[in-house]
């Protein structure tokens, strides 16, 4: 297998831009040989690791949002269950109403946060 610029590929009609062809086998040898050179390295592995702590310390305000997210679920499902209780104890067709608007309300704020939590995703 060869890995070469698309634009030298004759059915894309560009300017061939003149990279280099690298074959499977040399493009295999140089990014092994690099990462066991960088692995072989206790500097290189302890610096990694550095690296990581960073990037799992820049994280932080994600969890954080993540917990936020997590109670206002809980509040959520506690204020619906409240409500389905209420519910359960009157004949009053207004307080139905207002009832059933606000779970459908408690909902659509669950819905919300899942819909965020997939975008962020």
């Amino acid at each position: 297998m060869s890995l070469f610029c698309s634009s030298q590929e004759p059915e894309r009609q560009k300017d061939n831009c003149e990279a280099p062809t690298l074959s499977e086998r040399w493009l295999n040898y140089r990014v092994w040989g690099t990462l066991q050179q960088r692995l072989s390295s206790k500097e290189a592995c302890e610096q990694m690791i550095e690296d990581l702590k960073r990037e799992q310390d820049d994280l932080s305000p994600l969890y954080i949002d993540r917990e936020r997210a997590e109670n206002r679920i809980r509040g959520i499902e506690t204020e619906s269950v409240r409500l389905v209780r209420t519910l359960a104890r009157t004949d009053d067709e207004g307080v139905i109403a207002l009832l059933d608007r606000e779970l459908k309300n408690l909902s659509k704020q669950r819905e919300d946060i899942d819909d965020a939590a997939i975008a962020q995703s």
